[in-house]
This record gives C-alpha cells, sequence and structure tokens, in this order.
C-alpha cells in the first residue's frame, strides 16, 4: 500500500516525447506489432512517483539484449545488471 518511487530512463528523444504526450501518429504504423499501449505506457510514466529520465544511448543497459556490442562495452553493461 505504500508507492514507490522509481526512475525509468528512455535511450531515445523521440520515445522520451511520444511518452510524454501520450501518443504518436508518426507510430501508427506499430498498431499491429505493438505489445503495449502508449497511453498505458504514457499514464504510467505521468505518475508522480515515476520519474522519465532520458539517457545517452551508450549507457542504456538494455542494449545488451537488443544490440550486438563491442566486447568491453558487453562486460560492462553485464558488470551494471550484476552478471
Amino acid at each position: 500500500g505504500k508507492p514507490i518511487e522509481e526512475e525509468q530512463v528512455v535511450d531515445n528523444e523521440a520515445a522520451e516525447v511520444i511518452l510524454q504526450e501520450g501518443i504518436s501518429k508518426k507510430l501508427a504504423y506499430l498498431r499491429r506489432t505493438q505489445k503495449l499501449s502508449i497511453g498505458a505506457l504514457s499514464d504510467y510514466v505521468a505518475e508522480e512517483t515515476c520519474q522519465l529520465n532520458g539517457c545517452d544511448s551508450a549507457e542504456s543497459t538494455s542494449d545488451i539484449m537488443t544490440k550486438g556490442l563491442e566486447h568491453a562495452s558487453h562486460w560492462r553493461h553485464c558488470d551494471i545488471l550484476g552478471f
């Protein structure tokens, strides 16, 4: 029953704007493949307990799951994630 303060980080400026606005005509093509509702995500990050921040793409630990990384970058992300 207690609120939890959290920080969500996104490494894409367009995605950050879309989440803050809650809609994007530019992403209309995603309707067929989109797994999450942009509106729902926007409502989520708009909560007082959630802070949405941008980060440099090189600092995004999620890249380890989505991109081929240089050896040093891969292991730096592994260390950050506790692997």
